[in-house]
């Protein structure tokens, strides 16, 4: 069995020939295809216009089909057109990134007047044992640095 892989004389790169095919038709194959591989490389770069990123893992949105990066995985984040195509509206639908912020920050603020109301109840030595379970979730997720989860 030859294992051999033929180099094209003209661009001098070797071609490529699955078992069981002639080099000869492949290879003149490629020379008619102006020596371009048949196939094409797989682009792992972001779909989103702009975005150069190189991805190890690409995130296929479920709607549009195309891959993204982990910043452009999600539909609000990459302009998704996939519904709108199918008639529905995806800006309806989905919550923008500047109103999950806000969500987040009003989180945050309610967890930390829940720390304070609890502080004050523990300094008067009137907080039960339930509380004190709930204060020491609350002080845990608290030196969480913006609201993401720090393993140190």
């Amino acid at each position: 069995m030859d294992v051999r892989v033929p180099v094209c004389p003209l661009c001098e790169k070797p071609v490529t020939v699955p078992r069981g095919q002639d080099p000869n038709i492949r290879m003149n194959e490629h020379i008619q295809n102006n020596c371009a591989d048949l196939q094409p490389k797989t682009n792992n770069t972001c779909r989103r216009k702009g975005c150069t990123t190189k991805m190890l893992v690409p995130m296929q949105c479920p709607d549009c089909g195309c891959s993204f990066c982990v910043k452009h995985r999600l539909p609000v984040d990459h302009v998704c057109k996939g519904k709108q195509a199918s008639g529905g509206n995806s800006s309806s639908n989905s919550v923008s990134r500047a109103e999950m912020e806000r969500q987040r920050k009003e989180r945050i603020k309610q967890r930390n007047q829940e720390i304070s109301r609890l502080q004050l109840k523990a300094k008067q030595g009137k907080i039960t044992e339930g509380e004190q379970v709930q204060l020491a979730k609350l002080i845990s997720l608290q030196g969480e640095k913006n609201g993401k989860c720090i393993v140190s």
